[in-house]
């Protein structure tokens, strides 16, 4: 009876163990999944990153453990958004690395105070300031003249399903092309942890800004007319 007992397996233990494989199965799938996402071999990435086929292999069937600098080197050679390295993380069971808070908190101020003047600084001519979605967030006095007079129904903010929706259909989560083969150069693990100390935040790398410029010089000179002040 006492071997017995002995021999169970203790429920702690059990549990234990449980969630360890379930959190290296977790960031393995993900780091297959963004791998395919990227179309290379686990060659391809081995001789990207440095990193050998067999640990790539161990780390994405969760028999082997990705330290949290390993996977950070792995996402960046990816090419991961900041947004997806954080959840990577979060799958290895580790805290996220960058920093989010919304545009409009005071953390951010400096950031929005410089948006504003790069807006500002293109006028005459349109510019805008989108989110990860493709949503306008911020625009200048140009940009805006441009809804004149456009039906009420077509002025209504627009949500970026459709490109976000794209991307899934063609097995992306995001239209950046696959990471350049020229970047198999790139520091190894140990040095490359030197240069995330100074972590960006995952807002601001998600923010697009674009600017407009006129095709023909009537346009210009359209644009250039208009009144600087409201």
């Amino acid at each position: 009876m006492t071997r017995q007992v002995m021999d169970r397996p203790q429920p702690a233990l059990l549990a234990s163990s449980t969630m360890g494989s379930s959190s290296r199965n977790a960031a393995g799938d993900t780091l297959r999944a963004w791998r395919r996402r990227r179309r290379l071999s686990q060659l391809e990435l081995a001789n990207l990153t440095g990193v050998s086929t067999r640990h790539l292999s161990c780390l994405e069937t969760g028999k082997a453990n990705a330290s949290r600098q390993l996977l950070l080197y792995l996402a960046d050679q990816l090419d991961l958004p900041l947004r997806d390295r954080n959840e990577l993380l979060l799958a290895a069971g580790y805290a996220p690395r960058y920093p989010h808070q919304p545009l409009g908190s005071e953390q951010l101020r400096t950031a929005r105070d410089a948006l504003a003047e790069l807006l500002k600084s293109h006028e005459p001519y349109p510019a805008v300031v989108m989110d990860q979605h493709w949503n306008i967030i911020e625009r200048n006095r140009s940009a805006a003249a441009l809804a004149t007079g456009v039906a009420a129904e077509l002025a209504q903010p627009v949500p970026g399903r459709h490109r976000k929706a794209g991307a899934r259909a063609s097995g992306r989560s995001d239209l950046r092309p696959p990471p350049d083969q020229a970047r198999r150069n790139r520091a190894p693990p140990a040095q490359h942890a030197d240069n995330l100390r100074r972590a960006p935040r995952v807002t601001l790398a998600e923010l697009v800004l674009e600017a407009f410029y006129p095709a023909d010089t009537e346009t210009a000179d359209v644009l250039r007319a208009r009144p600087r002040t409201a």
